[in-house]
Parts: structure tokens; sequence; C-alpha cells
């Protein structure tokens, strides 16, 4: 907020990308510890139904900057849900869980590299890296040059279409709260997966025909692939991820597949302006819907139902 200087906004940024990565961990694995198993579904997928939010207020941000320094408004406006989230972590209990594994290090230290932990390793390493390498970051971070690429002639109409996105997203995740606890994770993770694949798709080719109405279709195109992934691979992925672990390694495990995670992400990120210029922007999202489409079957092969089950009980079915 301060910065004047390259440097002094890229220190700012790092603390900030830490205290956003040690959140990552910490929340989804504390609601679900927390929860009982008839309602973990839904309260774990809060934790994405807030980055959805703040995604929204984003978008809606650009919607009125107003020169160089307007970046420092939105850095501003951020300082206000963080020191309330500060102030009310003091006020937070410790898990049982937690409490149960720092009485028994050694197990815990021996429970990581036991063969029986593969499965469990695989599946939540496979979803969280699967998440950003579908490509839904590259619709987050580049909208507006989506949609400017699609035929939206002015910037503004761009960023107001980067709004209707975030708006579904929204909406979407809500759907995806109300569902998860009545329907079950795998469902909801096939139907998303599927619907991201035919999304896709159907963007690429848009792009690919170069039809006259090509901007209208590519917003609804890209309307129901963030809609789909946000039923689906968005929400269901973290709260697996935070259910298939054993107790005594749920921390670490987690933080690895929070590091793949973010990972993939900085990967897809940085290779999409890439990718658009080296093969065409049709082809770039015939590549992510061919991802997709890998992502059902592993989906379909690997990840287990958990709806309904306690933490010890997946833990057992798992191992």
């Amino acid at each position: 907020l301060l910065a004047d200087d390259l440097f002094a906004l890229l220190i700012g940024r790092l603390i900030a990308g830490v205290g956003v990565g040690l959140a990552s961990v910490t929340v989804p694995l504390y609601l679900a510890e927390l929860s009982p198993p008839k309602s973990r579904g839904a309260l774990v997928t809060l934790n994405q139904l807030a980055i959805t939010v703040g995604i929204l207020l984003a978008y809606l941000v650009g919607l009125f900057e107003s020169g160089d320094q307007s970046w420092r408004i939105m850095f501003g406006l951020s300082i206000i849900p963080a020191v309330i989230q500060l102030l009310g972590m003091f006020l937070l209990p410790e898990t049982p869980n937690y409490l149960t594994v720092t009485k028994e290090p050694k197990s815990r230290n021996k429970a990581f590299f036991k063969k029986t932990m593969t499965g469990a390793l695989i599946v939540g390493l496979g979803l969280a890296i699967l998440q950003q390498i579908t490509g839904i970051n590259t619709v987050i971070y580049y909208a507006n040059q989506i949609f400017e690429l699609a035929g939206f002639g002015t910037n503004i109409s761009a960023i107001w279409a980067s709004v209707g996105v975030g708006i579904v997203n929204v909406v979407a995740t809500l759907f995806s709260v109300w569902l998860l606890d009545r329907v079950g994770r795998r469902p909801l993770l096939l139907v998303g997966v599927a619907g991201m694949t035919l999304s896709l798709l159907a963007l690429a080719t848009t792009f690919w025909l170069n039809i006259p109405s090509e901007s209208y279709l590519s917003v609804i195109s890209l309307m129901l692939y963030v809609a789909a992934f946000a039923i689906g691979l968005g929400p269901v992925a973290w709260l697996i991820i935070s259910e298939i672990y054993p107790h005594q390694i749920r921390g670490r495990a987690m933080s690895l597949a929070i590091f793949a995670n973010w990972v993939s992400n900085y990967i897809v990120s940085l290779t999409f302006l890439t990718l658009i210029e080296k093969i065409t922007s049709a082809g770039a999202f015939f590549l992510y819907a061919a991802i997709c489409g890998f992502a059902f079957y592993f989906v379909f092969r690997f990840v287990p139902e958990t709806k309904g089950k306690t933490l010890k009980q997946i833990e057992k079915d798992l191992n």
C-alpha cells in the first residue's frame, strides 16, 4: 500500500503470499477437523465461497480504477478483512485432532512414510495439481484479455464481462455448498469436470471457427466453465484433501498438496500467454479440455466418496 518502488512492492507481495499460503493450508484443515460428518462438506466449502467472493470484489474494484495509483485502493481495502481475521483467530479453540497428534510425535513421523499412505497421497496431490492445470486461473487472472481476444471492443466491456464471471463463480459455489452433503463428493466432481471439458471444447471451437457471434458464445462458454469448476473441482478438491489423510500426517500432507497446487498455479499462469502465441487461443483451450478429460478419468478411478463418514472412517477405508 505504501510502496514507492518495485522492490518494496515485491516484498509486500511476498509477505502477503506467505500469509495466503499459510491460510490455504490451515483454514480447510481446521474446518474439517472441527466439523461434524453430516455438515463437514458445507462448512469446509465456505472457505472456497469466501475466496470466490474475494475474486468478485477484486473484479468490481477494477470498474472504478482511476489513474496509476488505483492499485493502492485495492490493497488498502484488503487490510480490513485481514485485521478482522487476525483478531478473530485469538478466539478460536484448538482442534481435538491436533491435541491428539502432539502427544504422539514419533508415530506421526513414521506414518508419513508408510506404504498405506500412497493412495491418499496420490489422490491429494492429483486433485491439487489437476485443479490448477485444467486452466481455471487462466480465466481468473486473464479474464479481461480473454474477452478482448473474443471480440469485446473496449476494456470496460471486458471488465463487465469479468464481473459476470465472478458473479457466476459465487452463485455456483453457493449451489455446491448446498449440494455437497446431500449428493456427495464424487458426483459433484464428475459432473463438474465433465461440464468443464464440454465448456472448454465449446470455447475453443468459437475461437477456432471465428464465427460472427463468437464474443457472446465465448462469454457463455466461459461462464459455464467457471460454473462447472465452482460446483465441482473448485470446492470439492479442497474438501477431499482435508478429509483423506490420517490425523498424524494431515497437516504435513495438506502442506505438500497446497505446495503442488501453487506451483501448478504458477506454471499455468506463466505459460498461458505463451501458449496463445504459439498454438493460438483455440489450441490452448483444446489443451485444457484434454486435461479436463484426464481429470474426469482420475476422479472416476481414484477418488473415494467421503460423504457422511468420520475422518477416522475415511482413513480406515483408504488404508
